[in-house]
């Protein structure tokens, strides 16, 4: 628990990955209900934001360690129990302030407890809102709620219902380039937005409302065996309102081909560098001379057909789960539980018309199709169904699929205790299966777009064990081993889903070796646990779709055969220095990198044509990208006997490297060079290592008690330098400029961590 607090939190300005895995390999369940999303695989926390006080109750395993409630993951497993009779029997309301990504919250929280009549209830609800967070432009407006209701019906069953959701709109930011960051003289410029009659708009907003039901039913079967089964229910929706446009300029201020280094001439790039610098409708969103060019011209009906628009992209998801879990004494040092699980995910993929900005309809074609083939009208149809068509607000266009996704798992874990050593073995086998529909027939592919395609199956299996020695009641090692498959995520596995059903050659399921072996400590005066892990992940594939100048269309780039490998240590230690001062540390070292050169498949988008067939992308010794691979944090806290707290840290990141272009590292993307071989590879395209950097935070408490009330001040610097140069993250384009490969046409673009951000929160419970 201390290292995954430092992970979380503290290391989290730089977006730190314990062990550098993704967060599809960690596990997120409520109520017994599985919350990743089956796109990525990753936890859905969005799903109860704002809802810090309901959401309290946790349970943590670490890396491979089994759960009581699963079968556990790779990288954790995080059980959240919202049960009315757990939470405390209290009325508390808090109120924070932040400048991050929200300004205010409210919330209130209460809770019955088990009360005469057998019935518990608790509630909980906040509201956070702000005109603007860290960056320009980025509103805030969200809501949630949650009702939690449970009746214990005899001594043996007890029912419990929960339902909870966090809607939220908000304004997004984006990353930028160097060069733009010099310009503007701001790491933190956000592209975005623009003014429209005097205020900011935001060209990207995010909007989600998913309300999600759980129904447990909790049944003591004896002293010695209980079951416990659940059923979640979600539904709603999620996407992002972006502007869209079609045949007409590219309306982004960031564009490349509108920075100064899109020009040869000296003169015109210092022209160009101080317009973008110091004229706004140059640098931000021209909203003014969007709607102009919306009304500027009438077809022959007297009506006017819409260049730029404002899109609601949706994925909507309706999720099903069941979960049962066995829990049984075989004997007094042996538990066995076993479990099954079904999860159905029928997430909906379309567009809709959010604003014609002015316009009378928008004609549902695609520009890319028309441009490559402007003679052939039925080509570059969206819906052949309905051709030409003439879209207004409200209205679905552009594409409009399903992704039904099912998942079953079986799993077993037995738990022996002895008198030095504790073992647990266990077995999970699964299925997953998936399938696309289509509701377009897209003119581009009129027989592989509309309509059921053919069902996906896999099935994998998931063996781990691990022992605990003690060598004495405070000195114990630990270890840990697993051997699993695991499908691929359908985002991985459909080369271009918006427009045709077609998926990559011969899918297959990743295959994963993981252990790990800790020292661990636990005396009066000192925590401490120190830890070596070993990980292989092979057979891994990934899809990346973009838009690509050297052949003027979208691309789909297929990487499969990918070999990963994940190796290092991190400890944590909480030496308590005295009867007031504790001193926290973390640190973690890793190499995680790519063993091997995968296979890439890269199409024109508009025709499924190959642009690339089978070829090597050198990428063997680059580094896993996102995260510092290095990484160090240590807080030093005095807890006074007056019930006041304050608390000063540190946190240090190395070792981070920029997500890569595949394509950047074949060799047939330099035929004209004059390098040989590999060694063209490592002149163009060496891997750019992200700086070091440091930052150092301060937080704080204060508790008061009034009679049997409790009032609580606290309050959370971090970076309290302000420092404002770190990258914690970022991309390379994926354009290659052919013609110049020394050229700094498409720079990449790099997310840099907030300057100072505080957080400040006045609580009363009573």
């Amino acid at each position: 628990m201390l290292f995954r607090r430092w992970t979380g939190y503290n290391l989290g300005v730089f977006r730190f990955r314990q062990r550098g895995y993704d967060s599809n390999n960690s596990l997120l369940y409520i109520n017994g209900m599985k919350i990743n999303e089956v796109e990525r695989g990753r936890p859905v926390f969005y799903f109860f934001g704002g809802l810090n006080d309901a959401v309290r109750n946790q349970t943590y395993s670490n890396g491979l360690l089994p759960s009581d409630e699963t079968f556990g993951s790779l990288g954790g497993t995080t059980v959240i129990n919202t049960r009315a009779s757990s939470f405390r029997k209290q009325v508390k309301v808090a109120y924070a302030a932040s400048n991050s990504q929200y300004r205010h919250r409210l919330m209130v929280t209460a809770a019955t407890g088990m009360m005469e009549n057998n019935w518990a209830i608790a509630v909980s609800a906040s509201r956070r809102a702000g005109n603007e967070g860290y960056f320009q432009a980025t509103s805030y407006d969200a809501w949630a709620y949650l009702l939690s209701v449970e009746k214990k019906i005899n001594a043996q069953h007890s029912l419990a219902f929960t339902v909870f959701a966090s809607p939220v709109e908000r304004g997004m930011s984006n990353g930028t380039t160097e060069e733009i960051s010099e310009l503007m003289g701001d790491n933190h410029y956000n592209s975005y937005w623009g003014w429209q009659n005097g205020e900011k708009r935001n060209s990207r907003i995010r909007k989600s409302n998913q309300p999600v039901f759980t129904l447990n039913h909790f049944w003591k079967i004896d002293e010695k065996s209980n079951l416990t089964t659940s059923v979640g229910y979600v539904f709603g929706r999620d996407g992002q309102y972006a502007l869209s446009w079609g045949e007409a300029n590219d309306p982004r201020p960031d564009y490349h081909r509108n920075m100064p280094s899109a020009f040869s001439n000296p003169e015109i790039q210092k022209i160009v560098a101080e317009k973008f610098k110091n004229d706004p409708s140059v640098n931000q969103i021209n909203w003014a001379n969007l709607y102009y060019q919306n009304v500027e011209d009438k077809d022959s009906d007297g009506k006017y057909q819409a260049k730029y628009i404002m899109e609601d992209r949706r994925n909507d998801r309706n999720i099903f789960s069941f979960n049962t879990v066995f829990n049984t004494l075989l004997k007094e040092n042996i538990t066995l539980q076993a479990g099954a699980d079904v999860n159905n995910v029928k997430t909906k993929y379309f567009k809709e018309i959010h604003d014609l900005l002015g316009a009378d309809y928008w004609l549902d074609i695609d520009k890319y199709a028309k441009r490559d083939h402007p003679t052939n009208e039925s080509y570059y149809q969206s819906d052949l169904n309905n051709p030409n068509r003439k879209v207004g607000t409200g209205d679905r266009f552009g594409y409009d699929y399903v992704i039904n996704h099912t998942e079953m798992n079986l799993w077993t874990l037995l738990r022996m205790k002895f008198a030095v050593t504790d073992v647990y073995l266990g077995a999970q086998l699964s299925n997953t299966s998936f399938y696309r529909e289509g509701f377009m027939k897209t003119g581009m592919f009129p027989n592989n777009s509309f309509g059921k395609a053919q069902t996906l199956n896999f099935g994998d299996y998931s063996l781990k064990g691990g022992f605990t020695y003690k060598i004495t009641g405070r000195h114990f090692i630990d270890g840990n081993f697993a051997t699993m498959t695991r499908a691929p995520f359908y985002r991985n596995i459909y080369l271009s889903p918006r427009t045709r059903d077609n998926v990559i050659n011969n899918p297959k399921s990743e295959k994963i070796t993981s252990g790990d072996l800790s020292y661990i400590m636990r005396t009066p005066y000192v925590q401490a646990r120190i830890t070596g892990y070993y990980t292989t992940m092979k057979d891994k594939t990934k899809i990346t779709s973009y838009y690509d100048d050297s052949y003027g269309s979208y691309v789909n780039m297929a990487m499969d055969g990918i070999n990963q490998r994940y190796v290092g240590l991190e400890a944590g230690l909480k030496y308590k220095l005295s009867q007031t001062l504790t001193l926290e540390t973390a640190f973690a070292h890793g190499k995680y990198e790519y063993t091997n050169n995968p296979r890439i498949t890269a199409f024109h988008d508009a025709t499924a044509l190959p642009l690339a067939e089978n070829e090597k992308s050198y990428i063997k010794g680059l580094y896993v990208e996102g995260t510092p691979q290095t990484a160090i944090a240590a807080e030093i806290t005095y807890n006074s006997p007056k019930y006041w707290w304050i608390s000063f840290g540190g946190n240090y990141a190395a070792n981070s490297f920029l997500d890569f272009s595949p394509m950047k590292r074949l060799l047939s993307m330099y035929q004209n060079a004059s390098d040989s071989d590999y060694d063209v590879i490592k002149r163009y395209a060496a891997q750019i290592r992200l700086p070091e950097a440091f930052t150092f935070d301060i937080s704080g408490g204060y508790s008061i008690r009034l009679r049997n009330n409790y009032l609580q001040f606290m309050f959370n610097v971090q970076n309290i330098f302000n420092t404002k140069n770190i990258k914690s993250g970022g991309y390379e384009s994926m354009r290659i400029n052919l013609s110049d490969l020394e050229s700094d046409k498409f720079n990449p673009v790099y997310y840099y961590a907030y300057g100072t951000t505080f957080f400040v929160q006045v609580s009363y419970r009573f």
